[in-house]
């Protein structure tokens, strides 16, 4: 239960802190600190006390190609997005069909 608390307390102050800072500092630094992997470093943390060192060092290995792979769809989704400024509806469709397209390729 103690982890368990301690999870739920240092999650609720990543999602504060990036908060505090978006409000202090604008929408801009806010939006960088947002999009830096802490979750990753937080689950790594977390890996390490409960499954040990040796699993922690693994997962972060795995972690940077796990990050990359995320890029295509971040690219596909903007570059699909500003086709269709203005219209919620048709954005979300043209970033879904960006991402359809890159996992199309990928099985290639």
């Amino acid at each position: 239960m103690t982890l368990f608390l301690f999870k739920v307390v240092v999650s609720a102050g990543i999602v504060i802190g990036v908060t505090w800072a978006a409000e202090r500092y604008g929408p801009r630094l806010g939006g960088i600190i947002a999009s830096t992997p802490q979750l990753a470093v937080l689950s790594l943390l977390f890996f390490g006390l409960e499954q040990g060192l040796e699993f922690a060092a693994e997962s972060a290995f795995w972690n940077i190609p796990g990050v990359c792979a995320t890029l295509p769809f971040f690219i596909g989704y903007q570059a699909t997005a500003d086709l269709a400024r203005g219209r919620r509806a048709v954005s979300i469709a043209a970033g879904e069909r960006g991402r359809s397209a890159n996992d199309a390729n990928r099985r290639e």
